[in-house]
Order: structure tokens, then C-alpha cells, then sequence
């Protein structure tokens, strides 16, 4: 279920402007996941929104629970490497998405 968002609006989008949306998991543990949303100009020189989406497992009673062995393994697989997300925060997130070459 999601639990929380945050959201930065860096530029805005035209009217009729074709973009580009990045999704990727950045973070996870036993009871929660973290996903990012990036949204780009078609030719992805200018950010324009980024979006953290953060989500807990929950059983049927609706209490917090723990993902399954097999959701951890494929978490595992999926989950982008070179995120630090522990230790960044989002105004820097921001700051290192924008300062990375395309």
C-alpha cells in the first residue's frame, strides 16, 4: 500500500510537449519499497518532476508484514544499485540526477 509520496516540480511541461518518464526501485527492505520517478523532456537534457513513491507491505488485516523470500529475491534484481538511499536525501537526489551526463 502506499504510504507516502514526495514530489519536486524543477520545470514545467508544455502543453502538448511529448516527455519522458524513468521509473526505477531505489530502495527496499523486509516491509518496504521505494520507488523513483523521473520526468524528462523528449530529448532528456532538462528534469522536470521527480517523485519518490513509498510503499509498505501489509498483510490482510491490514498490518505492517514482511515480503515474501521470493518478492526479496526479485527486489534484489531489479532494485538500481548506484542509489544511495539511505544516506541522500531528496533535494540532493535532485541535485545528482541533474549534474549526471545523459
Amino acid at each position: 500500500v502506499v504510504y507516502n509520496h514526495q514530489i519536486a516540480y524543477i520545470r514545467s511541461a508544455n502543453l502538448s510537449e511529448w516527455v519522458t518518464i524513468r521509473t526505477a526501485l531505489i530502495y527496499f527492505d523486509s516491509h518496504t519499497i521505494v520507488e523513483e520517478y523521473q520526468m524528462w523532456d523528449e530529448a532528456k537534457t532538462h528534469l522536470k518532476t521527480l517523485l519518490w513513491t513509498t510503499s509498505k507491505c501489509i498483510d490482510k488485516q491490514g498490518k505492517k508484514a514482511e515480503h515474501p523470500m521470493e518478492v526479496m529475491k526479485f527486489l534484489s534484481k531489479i532494485c538500481l544499485q548506484n542509489v544511495d538511499f539511505q544516506n541522500v536525501d531528496f533535494q540532493q537526489r535532485i541535485k545528482e540526477i541533474k549534474s549526471t551526463p545523459r
